[in-house]
């Protein structure tokens, strides 16, 4: 998270603090407990920095909740919580090297922030999925592209959520317009996670301690 609301210390786009950061390390398989339980990947972006800021992947991150990736194709999956206006998908290819800004404290959604005019400079990677905070929506939940069997429909389609309102959303990048970004399901306010099982069938997962598995009705 990048810290106090408005990031006003501008966590999120500085090089010298994990503040606002995907960090990206690479677990040991060494049993002996004397050897640390990771290490640096060598081709993160800042490899060579003063430790713990050698695990800093990507910047400009406000608050993720949450990422995962495409099963089938790799694609890293970012939800991104706002601040006062807008929520966030953000979509990066398998292979993308590190050192992705994804815009924050800059930039809400496709909307400037902070510079309010003239914030993008070329180089942020703008998110693929935005939705404004209108009809009592306030904080996007991250799911899975579904890779699963029992729904084919779905195939291929992102399903995310909103958290105050309980709307499933789905959004297939190479779908028609149609099919973007449309409300699949509302449901019960405070939905606060996804969940995948090994088949690739996805499930939600509510504040009140409910579990239920997605299904077509």
């Amino acid at each position: 998270m990048a810290a106090s609301g408005g990031d006003p210390e501008n966590h999120a786009q500085r090089d010298d603090t994990l503040l606002g950061k995907m960090l990206r390390l690479a677990p040991s398989l060494d049993a002996d407990p004397e050897v640390p339980f990771y290490t640096i990947p060598p081709d993160n972006p800042r490899f060579d920095a003063p430790a713990p800021l050698d695990t800093i992947w990507a910047k400009g991150l406000r608050n993720p909740w949450r990422f995962s990736f495409d099963s089938l194709t790799g694609e890293l999956y970012i939800a991104d919580v706002g601040q006062n206006a807008f929520e966030e998908v953000h979509i990066t290819l398998a292979g993308t090297p590190g050192g992705v800004n994804y815009g924050w404290r800059l930039m809400e959604g496709r909307a400037c922030f902070n510079p309010p005019e003239n914030c993008d400079n070329g180089m942020l990677a703008l998110p693929e999925v935005t939705y404004a905070h209108e009809n009592d929506r306030c904080a996007i939940v991250g799911g899975y592209v579904y890779r699963g069997v029992q729904l084919p429909t779905f195939s291929g389609t992102y399903l995310y959520a909103d958290y105050c309102t309980g709307e499933i959303f789905g959004f297939n990048a190479d779908a028609p317009v149609a099919l973007n970004s449309i409300v699949l399901h509302t449901q019960t306010p405070l939905l606060t996670a996804f969940g995948e099982d090994v088949n690739g069938e996805l499930y939600v997962m509510y504040r009140t301690g409910n579990v239920y598995r997605i299904v077509v009705e």
